[in-house]
């Protein structure tokens, strides 16, 4: 028997009708920390114009799943317009440093047959837009997309399954050879120090002091690389103060601090969603680096979330040796562009194909 998916597009009379839809079908709890109404919710009333923002709804029997659609034209080699659709992003990159991940449908487990319905439905149903941008979909290298041209950037993503620490009963189950030695060597240094203590902040005043905290060492430690950081986009410290105060209280956003001997080592910005665990952000005193700050923190942190329920620790997408020491799993997550099969569209294609090749063939 073939599966019915009905896909249907319309204006959001107001954000609380959209809030009831999303609990009212239990998409609260479904998908993603990234897709709940707690993140989604915080970003789409922070954004400067809410007037144009579209409901996805996708239903597939019972189910039903959301995303918010948000409009945006762009102009391509001086001459192209563009009508865009963005899902629960904007497209602004000021918008969007916020960094979406595991995005989807609210709602629904996303799999290639519903991917390729929301394709058909693009290509064949929506009349308002040339291109549908749907960025940090995990698990897009199985879907099926047949009819579209698709542009699409993978990045590595790393998590920890906690089912073998849990068994071990420490985080050095997990760890190689090596990176456990240099993990206890970290520790027996800070307890010269004093104790190690893992603390998540109770309260929504002592989680913002965290964040504070947190942004210091964080800006301080990737200026001093000479790299960009995360702070340097207003939106992102506006959206995350709102977020934290609305989800420390739902128990759906850490903050947290380790300390040895009383004395801040660095701080956690962690989400958590069902039994997931996510390490959103972070900020350590990193001016040693032998002391390995990174890999005390989130040691002790996983094996918090372990002892707290959770089943996995995800370190999100980008690769970096920490990530690489901690992880039982490599996944990919996409950033992917969906475009109509149109005359004016593959020649914009095939004018940046030959832009990327010229530039490749140009002396450094």
């Amino acid at each position: 028997m073939t599966e019915t998916i009905t896909i249907s597009l319309q204006p959001i009379v107001s954000p609380h009708d959209a809030e009831t839809l999303w609990y009212k079908n239990a998409a609260a709890s479904s998908g993603s920390f990234f897709t709940s109404w707690t993140w989604l919710g915080t970003w789409l009333e922070l954004l400067p114009d809410t007037s144009s923002v579209r409901l996805l709804t996708v239903a597939r029997g019972n189910e039903r799943g959301f995303a918010l659609l948000v409009p945006r034209q762009v102009r391509r080699h001086g001459v192209l317009k563009i009508n865009q659709f963005h899902m629960n992003s904007t497209g602004i990159p000021d918008l969007d440093c916020i960094f979406i991940e595991h995005n989807g449908l609210a709602g629904l487990n996303a799999d290639p047959k519903l991917w390729a319905a929301v394709e058909r439905w693009f290509i064949k149903h929506c009349a308002d837009a040339d291109e549908l941008v749907i960025p940090g979909v995990e698990g897009f290298g199985n879907a099926a997309f047949a009819a579209a041209l698709e542009e699409r950037r993978d990045a590595q993503a790393f998590r920890l399954s906690l089912a073998a620490m849990r068994e071990q009963g420490s985080v050095d189950a997990v760890l190689s050879r090596n990176s456990r030695q240099q993990l206890r060597r970290a520790m027996r240094r800070y307890d010269s120090v004093g104790p190690l203590s893992l603390t998540v902040a109770p309260t929504v005043e002592e989680a913002l002091s965290y964040f504070d905290a947190l942004k210091a060492l964080h800006v301080r430690s990737w200026n001093r690389r000479g790299k960009p950081h995360a702070f340097r986009y207003p939106f992102f410290e506006q959206f995350h103060r709102t977020l934290i105060a609305r989800g420390v209280a739902q128990g759906c956003v850490r903050l947290i601090s380790v300390t040895a001997g009383g004395r801040p080592i660095g701080y956690l910005y962690n989400f958590r969603h069902g039994d997931t665990e996510y390490a959103y952000q972070s900020g350590f005193d990193d001016e040693d680096p032998d002391l390995r700050p990174g890999y005390v923190c989130h040691a002790m942190a996983i094996e918090a979330a372990a002892a707290t329920g959770a089943s996995t620790y995800d370190f999100l997408a980008g690769s970096n040796r920490l990530k690489q020491s901690f992880a039982s799993e490599i996944y990919v997550m996409s950033w992917t562009t969906l475009r109509k099969p149109t005359a004016s569209l593959r020649a914009a294609g095939a004018l940046r194909a030959a832009a990327r090749s010229l530039k490749r063939r140009l002396p450094v």
